[in-house]
């Protein structure tokens, strides 16, 4: 493998220098220095005023398109100041590794440039030049007018995830440890509970604890391994494993959770008011605080909300977050019954 990469590279090189001695021939033969053919941009000047005895024509190979049709003339010249025939022009535009050095160490003369002014010549090779520009421009045009959609979309997306994030009460603390696959929704079957014939219990899985925690029977309801949200009359139960940060108290958790849900009514200025954290209750390993609120309904109307939240530790830094939240512009007959049970369900009891 070595072997064959090396003689590739010996082959390069020695057709690189065969055609450096094959175009520094031509122009010698032409009356100009060799060594203009080794010279960029330089050797298309000279090559052009060999040709078509003027080399300020070279611009044309620098056109789109339009320098494919300014070489194929400039072919025919060459073969036609050597006193070359239409047969030879051929061969030097389509096999020039051939004719070239049949050219360069022929017998062939060089004549002077070709008196014809082949204006023909020049004309469509400016204007398919025109024609390569403009496609051109159209081109880069549309690559703007793609990447600036990107950006616009990519911008209208981050808004949507922006607007989603303040609905949502944010985290205040990363957590420090994370299952190794994401909760997704699971089927369950749910336990009933005697004498509340609204509401049944299902299981969680924490990291290391498994707990019963209490949803409506014919709630809108969901349910993970570790997470549970159940839905209905204006009533809203949550509940799900966490973990505490290092150093972290259950007190400065709920702390936590509250300000962040309070930061999100009022951030949605005219909907929320009266917005009113009351004080924390606390016992060995459990932490309890309430937030009320009202809510402006379509109406115009004032309805009480408020959402009573509980951080129990159970053990290191493992903790089970609950919630019973009631929004009283979704209200029917049934809210009060069952919210009152809900309270009672979750531990918890008004003064």
């Amino acid at each position: 493998m070595m072997a064959a990469a090396i003689g590739m590279i010996i082959v390069a090189l020695a057709l690189m220098i065969f055609c450096v001695a094959v175009m520094w021939k031509v122009f010698c033969k032409a009356g100009e220095p060799g060594w203009a053919s080794l010279i960029p941009f330089y050797n298309l000047y000279v090559m052009t005023r060999i040709t078509w005895g003027r080399g300020w024509l070279f611009i044309f190979g620098f056109l789109p398109l339009g320098n494919l049709i300014f070489a194929i003339f400039t072919m025919i010249k060459l073969a036609k100041v050597f006193g070359k025939k239409g047969g030879f022009a051929c061969g030097l535009i389509f096999l020039s590794i051939v004719f070239l050095p049949i050219l360069a160490f022929g017998k062939a003369e060089y004549t002077g440039p070709d008196p014809e002014k082949s204006t023909g010549a020049i004309i469509a090779s400016a204007i398919t030049g025109g024609i390569g520009i403009i496609l051109l421009v159209l081109e880069v045009i549309a690559v703007v007018a793609l990447g600036l959609f990107a950006v616009s979309d990519l911008t209208v997306q981050q808004t949507q995830d922006a607007v989603i994030s303040q609905e949502v009460p944010e985290e205040t603390q990363e957590e420090p440890d994370v299952k190794e696959e994401e909760d997704v929704q699971r089927e369950y079957e749910g336990t009933p509970i005697e004498g509340y014939e609204d509401f049944e219990t299902v299981s969680l899985d924490g990291y290391q604890w498994v707990t019963d925690v209490t949803l409506f029977k014919d709630g809108e309801n969901t349910v993970t391994e570790s997470t549970a949200t159940s839905a209905k009359d204006g009533i809203e139960l949550k509940a799900g494993f966490t973990l505490l940060a290092a150093d972290e108290t259950i007190e400065q958790r709920i702390s936590a959770e509250v300000e962040n849900i309070r930061k999100t009514l009022e951030s949605q200025a005219g909907i929320y008011t009266d917005i009113t954290a009351g004080e924390m209750v606390a016992e060995d390993g459990f932490v309890m605080q309430q937030l009320i609120c009202n809510q402006i309904g379509a109406d115009g109307v004032a309805y009480p909300c408020t959402e009573i939240i509980q951080v129990q530790l159970m053990e290191d830094r493992e903790i089970l977050v609950s919630s019973v939240s009631l929004n009283t512009s979704q209200a029917t007959e049934n809210t009060e019954r069952l919210f009152t049970q809900a309270c009672e369900l979750y531990g918890i009891a008004f003064q």
